[in-house]
């Protein structure tokens, strides 16, 4: 009897126990399934290193201390905020087989080969750093944009946009602890090899628009010297010189045969793009669904040569001072220095038209007051002697102790003999004390000497060394003798200091003199402010000049001028009557820029690109391609290029001009039309166009109808 009263208690039990199981599977069955119930376990792969990883994010420390606090910035308006929807849901399993077929699909100019190496990339950004990735997602769409369009001027792949991600995790000042730094991570040297300026208040590496410009012309370099776009991508990592000594090693070509012999930071390279390359273009198929995304700030460029303070320019135009930052990340402690000249700064949009009408007022009221605003763009070296502290360089050097080590990255005090260091904030070194001084001021004329000081250049001498020598700024010295670069030659004479009784010059720099005077002082002095796709040649005509002497009179050595730029322009009565005009339109007509129905030749200057010309010349860019059988926009310096006759609508521009835009209330776009195009044909502004038609972008689409007319 006792038996089977325990038996009925067993199955009791057995009855209860059976009941919960199968309820608690139904509620698992219904429950919300995470990554963590997917069929992966994803571990990071040997030798790769996350880009948080690596970088030192500093929007931080002694470099942007305005960063320290970013949090505390409008989300709704500034474009560096880390907000990610962090909810995941369930993690679809793919197959491999689906992953090579989308490869497949994706591929244009660079091979995306799948490998196990790959799929472990794709696995690690879909599953276990689905956290990183919805933060990719939330940026792309403020750079992605602009990088398409840098890449196809440039062309190079647009794909290879992709890349900045690995780089740098899309953040523009990210600084590695090697010292690379900016969305494209250039290290000092590569950079200004490539253009990118880097001096203490400034540094191109972290401007956006440059630094891609410069990546797009270094992985095009890369490219043509290995002939291949995964050694490319590889080389950007590691350099030419690691991918020719594996290449050696090895005694193959191809990234994935030499694979085991590169660096091993390098090996996980070229798979981390393909593999955020796939996860970006097919990220929710894999549920990464990122509802906060962040756009660019619709922004214009403005041109100034004088300080800046983003703080008063924000408290001028009434707008967020983060946003100007953000904007401007090139600047490193927020503020643009005294010795710029046409420096750009970004602005919203929707305040530009207000600048302009301001203009003078705002820079006024803008320039920069604090600390370090009369620090110059020049530097020199100092040698460190024995017995020598960092206290006393600073004191003999006239410059602060925390500025010195900030220059050179010394966190402490520790220096030894023959150490390097950089000292920014004079153009010449301090010269000796008491009775050394004395004599140098025997030697040197002093500012009481009537006589201007001229200089000899010497084999070896640099704009520096002359500049300590006659204890001089190297900015005065290049305003003097009117130099735009720091380049001088042997057997240059260099005017130093100009003085009360100047010193005789010879016959052909008296007439330079004088015919400069005279055609910068004749005329009424009027204002001109440059408008969007306005050349120096139209400007000219439209005041019956010439463009030569709107150079002189605002000091362009080039034909580079900028939206909103104001030029000086000096107009005479006789400048518009009948017979000048005979004139001009015959000066016109022989000239070297400007429109022209001859054929012309332009030999290539540097940093000249071939839009630049186009716009010098009145001409289309793909009549100078065609004219010169060019496969892509790539010229170099020296080339000679044949500028083909000028389009009959820029011609007829002259004649026509008035009549069509009083006339014309509308236009249809035409294949080939761009903004440019048509604002040259139409004498209508680009802003003007895209404010009467409600228009962002630049782009056209055929057959589409513009206002031209409120």
């Amino acid at each position: 009897m006792q038996f089977k009263s325990i038996y009925i208690q067993f199955l009791f039990i057995l009855f209860l126990l059976t009941t919960s199981l199968s309820s608690y599977a139904q509620d698992e069955e219904n429950a919300t399934l995470t990554w963590k119930d997917s069929l992966y376990t994803v571990e990071l792969p040997e030798g790769y290193l996350m880009p948080s990883d690596t970088l030192e994010i500093v929007e931080a420390a002694p470099y942007a201390p305005w960063f320290e606090n970013f949090d505390d910035f409008d989300t709704t308006s500034s474009i560096l905020i880390d907000i990610t929807d962090q909810t995941y849901d369930y993690v679809p399993n793919v197959s491999d087989s689906l992953v090579k077929e989308r490869l497949q699909k994706m591929q244009k100019d660079i091979p995306l080969t799948y490998h196990e190496r790959v799929r472990l990339f794709i696995d690690y950004f879909t599953v276990r750093r689905r956290d990183y990735t919805l933060s990719i997602l939330q940026r792309k769409d403020i750079y992605f944009p602009m990088f398409e369009r840098i890449f196809a001027e440039e062309g190079v792949p647009t794909e290879l946009k992709y890349l900045a991600i690995i780089e740098s995790a899309l953040k523009p000042v990210a600084l590695s602890r090697v010292g690379a730094k900016g969305l494209w991570q250039f290290m000092p040297r590569t950079g200004r090899a490539y253009g990118l300026k880097q001096s203490y208040q400034i540094d191109d590496r972290m401007d956006p628009e440059k630094a891609t410009r410069a990546a797009a012309r270094y992985l095009k370099f890369l490219h043509k010297y290995h002939g291949d776009w995964e050694l490319a991508i590889a080389a950007y990592n590691c350099g030419p010189g690691n991918i020719r000594k594996a290449q050696r090693r090895s005694g193959k070509k191809h990234f994935w045969d030499i694979y085991k012999k590169l660096p091993r930071e390098t090996r996980s390279y070229l798979p981390q793009y393909v593999a955020m390359a796939y996860v970006i273009t097919y990220a929710d198929e894999h549920n990464l669904i990122q509802d906060l995304p962040k756009y660019e700030i619709p922004a214009e460029d403005i041109f100034i040569s004088q300080s800046v303070d983003l703080g008063k320019l924000a408290e001028q135009l009434n707008v967020c001072r983060e946003d100007l930052v953000l904007l401007n990340p090139s600047l490193r402690f927020g503020y643009a220095p005294n010795y710029v000249k046409n420096f750009r700064i970004k602005i919203p949009e929707a305040r530009f038209e207000y600048y302009l009408e301001h203009q003078e007022e705002i820079l006024a009221n803008i320039k920069y007051t604090g600390k370090g605003g009369n620090v110059g763009d020049g530097y020199y070296y100092h040698y460190v002697r024995r017995g020598e502290s960092l206290g006393t360089i600073a004191s003999k050097n006239r410059v602060s102790l925390s500025n010195l080590r900030a220059w050179n990255n010394v966190r402490g005090n520790t220096i030894y003999p023959g150490q390097k260091l950089k000292i920014y904030g004079n153009a010449y070194s301090p010269g000796p004390k008491t009775s050394t001084t004395s004599t140098v001021k025997k030697k040197t004329p002093t500012k009481s000497s009537g006589a201007s000081i001229y200089h000899t250049v010497r084999s070896g001498e640099t704009l520096g060394s002359i500049a300590k020598k006659y204890r001089v700024y190297v900015a005065d010295i290049k305003k003097l003798n009117k130099i735009s670069g720091s380049t001088i030659y042997k057997g240059q004479k260099l005017l130093i200091k100009e003085g009360k009784y100047k010193a005789p010059v010879t016959t052909t720099q008296s007439t330079v003199l004088t015919s400069t005077k005279t055609t910068s002082t004749s005329g009424k002095l009027m204002y001109h402010t440059v408008r969007s796709g306005e050349t120096l040649g139209a400007i000219a005509e439209k005041y019956n000049t010439s463009a030569s002497k709107v150079r002189q009179w605002n000091g362009i050595s080039g034909s580079t001028i900028y939206k909103g730029q104001k030029l000086k322009i000096y107009s005479t009565s006789t400048t518009v009557s009948s017979s000048s005009t005979k004139t001009v339109k015959k000066t016109s007509s022989t000239s070297k820029y400007g429109p022209s129905a001859k054929t012309r030749y332009h030999t290539v200057k540097k940093g000249e690109s071939i839009t630049e010309i186009a716009k010098m010349y009145r001409v289309y860019v793909k009549d100078i391609k065609r004219v010169n059988k060019l496969s892509s926009s790539a010229i170099r310096t020296g080339q000679k290029l044949t500028i083909p006759p000028s389009p009959s609508s820029v011609l007829s521009e002259g004649k026509s001009t008035s009549t069509t835009s009083s006339s014309t209330s509308s236009y249809t776009v035409k294949s080939g039309d761009t903004l440019w195009s048509i604002s040259q044909k139409l004498g209508v502004s680009v802003s003007e166009i895209k404010k009467l038609n409600g228009m962002k972008s630049n782009n056209l689409k055929v057959g589409q109808k513009l206002k031209l007319k409120s």
